[in-house]
């Protein structure tokens, strides 16, 4: 029930061979976890696939996450337990091991990965970028399975005393090859070694009404990526957050996952505020204004450049009539 889990996955996409000559594994992609939970001071124990989430996620998120516009009233995020990857993802998930103990008011969180990767490789035998599809159909994706060895580790301590947190928070990189994407003006920034660390620090404290959170993050190279917001809330029928971000262009963080408007922690200032208010019991109404600065170029975008992301939605909710 809640004291252990486990569980087995075995996924094969369209086009992949099965248990064809050359291939005798069936499956091509195999994946299993056993989860162990609350034996004495260890929280929490993952044996297998597993995504972890630190903080507000600017040093690592590999969890899943909603939409800017799903956490308009839930913007403050959390160092989560180790949580099984039971989905037929094929990347972005780690496997290996990961142990939360907790002592009183204080848990250390520690990990480790070790898997093979596919990847895009130049004529030098460099990573120029992750292949996450997970398609194996042709010989040319065949070549780029599992071609390259990962290995990521890191801990996080967390003290925790009645509505206020803090948390500190580390991770390493290593891949077995060097990681080398093929320069473009865009991507100037972008990391370009075998090796990889960041460090960080969050917060958050709960008052009557209030939310207050933030991370502060430092790249190997001494970039300081920061995420600091707070949510209003004066009764259950109105809530009112502004978050802040300031992510420099050339932070790098390759398992980050924090509120972003792109899929990276990197290059990019933004100020978000926003409102869910619920005025009858059937009726919502949520809404939020986004400003947005990216300092450097983008993919397709060959200058600096600004944004405003405006989002509002009306929802009724109706009753399911009684049956006569």
């Amino acid at each position: 029930r809640n004291k252990v889990q486990m569980g087995f996955t075995a996924e094969k996409d369209a086009g992949e061979p099965f248990l064809k000559p050359g291939y005798p594994k069936g499956y091509d992609h195999y994946g299993a976890h056993l989860i162990v939970r609350d034996a004495g001071k260890l929280k929490t124990l993952v044996l297998g696939d597993y995504r972890l989430s630190f903080g507000q996620g600017l040093v690592l998120n590999n969890d899943f996450v909603g939409s800017k516009a799903w956490s308009t009233d839930n913007m403050s995020r959390r160092t989560q337990q180790p949580k099984r990857h039971l989905s037929t993802a094929e990347s972005g998930f780690f496997r290996g091991a990961a142990a939360v103990v907790e002592f009183r008011d204080i848990s250390l969180t520690a990990f480790y990965s070790n898997r093979r990767i596919d990847a895009n490789l130049n004529d030098e035998g460099e990573i120029t970028s992750f292949k996450e599809d997970g398609l194996h159909r042709t010989p040319l994706e065949m070549e780029k399975r599992k071609n390259t060895r990962e290995q990521v580790g890191g801990a996080n301590l967390n003290y925790r005393k009645g509505q206020f947190q803090v948390g500190l928070s580390t991770i390493y990189h290593g891949y077995g090859r060097m990681y080398n994407p093929t320069l473009q003006a865009y991507n100037r920034y972008y990391l370009r070694d075998s090796v990889h660390r960041n460090a960080g620090i969050d917060y958050s404290y709960q008052l009557p009404g209030f939310i207050v959170a933030g991370e502060t993050a430092i790249a190997r190279n001494g970039a300081v990526a920061t995420l600091n917001l707070v949510q209003y809330r004066p009764s259950g029928i109105l809530s009112l957050s502004m978050l802040h971000r300031y992510y420099p262009i050339s932070y790098n963080a390759l398992y980050a996952q924090a509120f972003s408007e792109g899929n990276r922690a990197q290059n990019e200032h933004g100020l978000y505020i926003g409102a869910s208010f619920r005025p009858l019991r059937k009726v919502s109404v949520s809404t939020y204004l986004d400003f947005i600065r990216f300092p450097w170029l983008k993919y397709g975008i060959d200058t600096p450049s600004n944004a405003v992301d405006i989002y509002l939605l009306g929802s009724y909710t109706f009753s399911r009539g009684k049956s006569p």
